[in-house]
């Protein structure tokens, strides 16, 4: 009984299989021969009609066909959307093939739901004018709701604007129309730009061109991916892949939620510099960029990104002439939250590596789309200052011409606040930085060197509080206000501290031949704009000191002295006003010395305007007398003239001092005289002097005048027989005493013109109260002398020698003084005095020529000069005759 009950079941379900079967065969031969009996075709113009009014272009497709098997919906084949007519001719969009699958059971309430959207190769056609103009902004939908607006009934309005508020309201509508899954194959973009480089026109292509969002629905979230082949690639190089969504009853863009992963790789830069306009400063010629980027959540709740973007071996060109600089490899690393409704950005990481250079970014900003508030760290290490001024060249423009800089620099910037309130911190750290400045100054690395500023803004004005400059011993701190930012008006004091001076001649080249050593302090204020401004200066040491070369004669190696001020104290108030600055001051050294010579109570003012500097009233007692000077000096052409005035100072401390003729002169010694260093054509430069001097209780220590010359007259043969007792007693002393020295000199080209020098009052054992007088070149280059002049003995001696010896009173003046004629050459070190002896013995000659005349006149009774005759008139051949006999 089982069994038979058994096989009926089996029988029955035999049958079902075999009716289900023959449904399905039946359904499957409908599928496919319904496409066959229902032509779409005929319904073409008509779907074109419909179509034309939205689109504004020309519409048409090769043909329309009802699908079942691949699923429910139409296939279109070879669509093709018009070009804009003002942009050419040819297709705006051409696709091979447009499949549209709905849903079945939608059908049987009447509803469409399009279950699949697909699009096969399709090629799009972008154009950008001369006229920065696109091909498709009459797709916009502007003509179609133009159309809506004058030809719509009032009705048709009513029921297009409720329909509008469904969709708004939760949107049975947009649910109906939404595609539940969208596919693009093998798209193909074509982008011809005619604007960017006027007069060329650019084509780039992006084809490859993938494109699916599957799970379309309003209720949960849409997954997505494209990916595209990017010009020059070989493969696709470009893709996002994610989900979005859910879109909502309500689509709400600040609440659609992404999760999103978006990479490029190996994209050339190379084809994209054409797009860049020729006016920027810098473009890219070449390079290979990569990157890798996530973002997750919605504007409302916030979005974390998160990715890494390197750019490989990257050429800029930068100029006119587009100069290629590189290769610069970078590396951007960041991580962010944003919360666009709050306006909240919150930076984890922003790091950014440029070669071997690293900067990083960390903060808070908060109101970026209403009033931006933030709290912002910015750091960078080993920055090479070459790409600050790659990016930044206004920074490197505003330097002077010689400046260089090389080497890294570290830095720290914390700001907080918003443009109203800021604070704001920075450190720079230069110490491995070389600076260079032509030959006037080089920081080499491992020199401390550091910036840090600190500064508080309030509306327009500045607090600093403070700013400091550190470099080796130098620390200079800057405090005040800074009022107003278009014309800004200062009140502000800086100020070092106790500072060395040791180890600057390394940063100051100047100063190497120097050795400064010492200590001092600086403070200074400026008040004012910078069209309009006031500073004032003071400097002050107790003890400041250095070393100066001492010439020295034939080229041996100059001698070095230590020199020092002590308890140094300068003032200087300066003012800017109308482009003209003009200042004054004043400097007061307690006591000191330079080139061994000791000094005390040096004073002096100064002023400076019109590019000149002024000295008045300097004084200093040194050489136990007192110098003063009054000059001008034109700093910027190193030019001066100076009126220095010289009191009853040590002549032998100053020249054994200052010169190289050491032990030469004695005596207290005045002058006044003038001086410059305008020099002439031939001599730039050149030192003009001239003036008066006297020199008191003076020696000349390797010369002396009258005996040299005495020894010399003594030697005559003719004299020598009366004299030479006299001769055997001169003083053989090599040293010319005398009372005082009156001068009067010149000086052109380091040569000088003694227009007089009078030697009044010269000792010597026999010869006293003699004079002497002298003028002539002096040679400072050569220092060779070429000098003339006469000894003039006293009265006494010359009576003694010329009764001892009668034909001296040849030599005799009308003073009854004897005159002798010298010369003097050598030098400075070796002075040759000579008697003029030929004139010494024509003298003597005619002297003894008058004599005989005048005897044999006596003889024969020969009128003299002054005779008169009988008539009372003087005698003509006594005349002639005196003359002769001069």
């Amino acid at each position: 009984m089982w069994v038979i009950t058994v096989c009926k079941e089996c029988k029955i379900m035999k049958k079902i299989i075999v009716i289900i079967l023959s449904l399905a065969f039946v359904l499957m031969a409908g599928a496919v021969v319904t496409p066959f009996l229902i032509d779409l075709n005929k319904y073409k113009g008509k779907i074109i009609d419909l179509a034309k009014p939205y689109l504004t272009r020309d519409l048409n497709f090769d043909s329309i066909e009802l699908t079942i098997v691949k699923g429910l919906g139409a296939e279109i084949q070879g669509l093709r959307i018009a070009e804009n007519p003002e942009f050419g001719k040819g297709d705006f969009l051409n696709l091979e093939r447009l499949r549209v699958k709905v849903k079945l059971l939608p059908l049987l309430k009447k509803q469409i739901q399009v279950k699949e959207l697909i699009l096969d190769k399709p090629v799009v056609r972008l154009i950008k004018n001369t006229k920065g103009e696109f091909n498709f902004t009459d797709l916009t939908g502007s003509r179609a709701n133009e159309h809506n607006e004058h030809d719509d009934t009032e009705g048709e309005k009513k029921d297009r604007e409720e329909n509008e508020n469904e969709g708004k309201g939760g949107g049975a509508l947009f649910a109906g129309l939404m595609v539940s899954k969208f596919t693009l194959h093998q798209g193909q973009i074509d982008f011809i730009d005619e604007f960017t480089q006027p007069g060329t026109t650019t084509m780039t292509t992006i084809d490859w061109l993938d494109v699916k969002f599957t799970d379309v629905s309003v209720d949960k979230p849409i997954q997505m991916s494209m990916a595209a082949r990017l010009p020059r690639g070989t493969k696709q190089n470009f893709m996002i892949k994610g989900a979005m969504g859910p879109l909502g009853d309500t689509l709400d863009i600040k609440r659609l939620f992404m999760d999103i992963v978006l990479s490029l790789d190996e994209f050339d830069l190379d084809t994209c510099k054409s797009y860049l306009p020729a006016s920027l400063p810098l473009s890219p010629a070449d390079g290979v960029v990569g990157m890798d980027i996530s973002v997750k959540g919605d504007m409302a709740s916030g979005i974390t990104s998160e990715g890494r973007m390197e750019c490989k071996e990257l050429i800029l060109t930068e100029g006119d002439d587009k100069k290629a600089i590189g290769k610069i490899h970078i590396t951007l690393r960041k991580k962010m939250d944003l919360l666009w409704e709050k306006g909240i950005a919150v930076i984890d990481r922003l790091d950014l590596n440029m070669n071997e250079n690293r900067i990083s970014l960390a903060g808070k900003v908060e109101g970026f789309n209403t009033k931006p508030q933030w709290d912002i760290t910015l750091r960078g290490e080993a920055i090479n200052p070459d790409y600050a001024f790659l990016f930044y060249p206004s920074i490197k423009e505003s330097l002077p011409e010689d400046v260089s800089i090389s080497g890294s620099l570290g830095m720290e910037m914390i700001s907080k606040g918003d443009m109203d309130n800021l604070q704001a911190t920075c450190t720079l750290e230069m110490k491995d930085l070389d600076i260079l400045y032509g030959e006037t100054f080089r920081k080499p690395g491992l020199v401390p060197c550091q910036i840090s500023v600190r500064a508080d803004k309030t509306g327009d004005d500045i607090q600093l509080e403070p700013c400091i400059i550190k470099m080796h011993t130098l620390s200079l701190r800057t405090t005040g206000k800074i009022t107003g930012l278009t014309n800004p008006h200062f009140d502000l004091l800086m100020g070092t501290e106790d500072t060395s001076l040791k180890g600057w001649e390394s940063l100051v080249p100047a100063l190497k031949e120097y050795e400064p050593e010492g200590n001092f302090v600086l403070q200074s204020s400026l008040k004012g704009t910078m069209e309009d401004a006031a500073v004032d200066l003071q400097f002050s040491s107790p003890r400041l000191a250095f070393k100066l070369s001492q010439s020295s004669d034939n080229g041996q190696k100059a001698a070095i002295s230590q020199s020092f001020f002590e308890s140094m104290d300068m003032k200087v108030q300066a003012e800017k006003k109308n482009g003209d600055v003009r200042g004054s001051g004043n400097l007061d050294v307690k006591n000191g010395e330079v080139l061994a010579a000791s000094f005390e109570k040096m004073q002096a003012q100064f002023d400076y305007q019109n590019d000149i500097l002024g000295i008045h009233g300097f004084r200093v007692h040194i050489f136990q007398g007192d110098v003063s000077l009054d000059g001008k000096v034109k700093p910027g052409k190193l030019r001066w003239n100076v009126k220095p005035v010289i009191s009853n100072i040590n002549v032998a401390e100053a020249m054994d001092t200052f010169t190289q003729y050491k032990g030469l002169f004695k005596g207290i010694f005045s002058g006044s005289f003038t001086a410059n260093n305008a020099g002439d054509a031939k001599q730039k430069g050149a030192i003009n002097a001239g003036g008066l001097f006297r020199l008191d209780q003076g020696e000349i220590m390797n010369l002396n005048l009258v005996d040299t010359a005495l020894d010399a007259l003594f030697g005559i043969k003719g004299i020598s027989k009366f004299l030479e007792k006299e001769g055997s007693e001169l003083d053989k002393q090599k040293i010319t005493r005398f009372d005082y020295l009156d001068g009067d000199f010149s000086m052109t080209g380091n040569k000088i013109d003694l227009k007089k020098v009078a030697l009044h009052n010269i000792h010597t054992a026999k010869a006293t109260d003699s004079d002497a007088f002298i003028e002539g070149l002096v040679d400072c280059n050569t220092s060779s002398l070429d000098l003339r002049g006469k000894v003039v003995l006293s009265r006494e001696y010359s009576a003694k020698l010329a009764k001892k010896a009668e034909p001296l009173n040849a030599l005799l003046n009308p003073e009854n003084r004897m005159v002798l004629p010298i010369t003097v050459t050598g030098s400075f070190s070796k002075p040759r005095p000579i008697l003029d002896i030929p004139y010494v013995t024509s003298a003597i000659t005619k002297y003894y020529g008058r004599r005989e005349l005048e005897k044999l006149g006596d003889k024969i009774g020969l009128p003299k000069k002054g005779d008169k005759d009988q008539q009372g008139k003087e005698s003509p051949l006594g005349n002639i005759l005196k003359d002769i006999l001069k």
